[in-house]
């Protein structure tokens, strides 16, 4: 837990404080952690693995909203708020779950600063990200959106780049609000600017291309 960002910064006497009642579960890709409506129970940290959460309306199909991996806790707006989730959570590769309880997490921000300060930075990261899924959704093409998505993946700044799609790609359409056949067209149309490969593993010409195509303004 040392090395999750959310926990970094508390006293040992502090971490074994929050971890009284908490535990780890190791669940298998495809398995339902929690479900939209749910009361927020836990706060749910990712230790190993991914997950994605979606959100549905009734009567219409699930859509990816957002994909977390290793370090990231999940949905501490509602267990902040008391709140239900607003969105499901399913485990999209084999993962690690630690399970703090939520009323044990509530009591501890209240109580100690340096978590709360924690849990401050976590909620504006959280609203940044969606700040740039809705002005990415409002203001980018679908191609426009996988060339940024592929840009932010990309450890480099600069030159060629190859780069490995953490999800496969029916989740990676689903959460750039695309159809799997729009993501594949997408892919294609972006051959012109230098991007091929095949599954999960991409190849880049050149960053500097693509990010012009996308008008990438590197804010996140």
């Amino acid at each position: 837990m040392r090395h999750q960002p959310l926990f970094a910064g508390l006293t040992a006497e502090r971490l074994a404080r929050l971890t009284q009642g908490a535990f780890v579960q190791g669940l298998p890709k495809g398995i339902l952690l929690f479900g939209q409506g749910e009361e927020a129970s836990f706060l749910h940290v990712i230790l190993e693995g991914r997950v994605a959460l979606f959100g549905s309306i009734e009567g219409e199909a699930e859509e990816v909203v957002e994909v977390f991996g290793a370090g990231d806790a999940i949905i501490a707006p509602a267990v902040l708020l008391r709140r239900p989730y607003l969105m499901s959570g399913r485990v999209v590769s084999e993962a690690r779950i630690l399970l703090i309880p939520a009323e044990t997490f509530r009591f501890h921000v209240a109580e100690d600063v340096r978590l709360a300060h924690a849990a401050a930075l976590l909620l504006a990261g959280y609203w940044r990200q969606l700040v740039t899924q809705i002005k990415n959704l409002k203001l980018r093409s679908g191609a426009e959106r996988l060339a940024a998505y592929l840009l932010a993946l990309a450890t480099q700044a600069e030159g060629p780049a190859s780069v490995t799609l953490p999800e496969e790609r029916k989740l990676i359409a689903s959460r750039l609000g695309l159809t799997p056949e729009t993501l594949s067209r997408a892919f294609r149309g972006l051959a012109a600017y230098g991007v091929s490969g095949h599954g999960r593993q991409v190849e880049i010409a050149e960053l500097a291309r693509l990010r012009e195509f996308t008008r990438w303004d590197g804010l996140r």
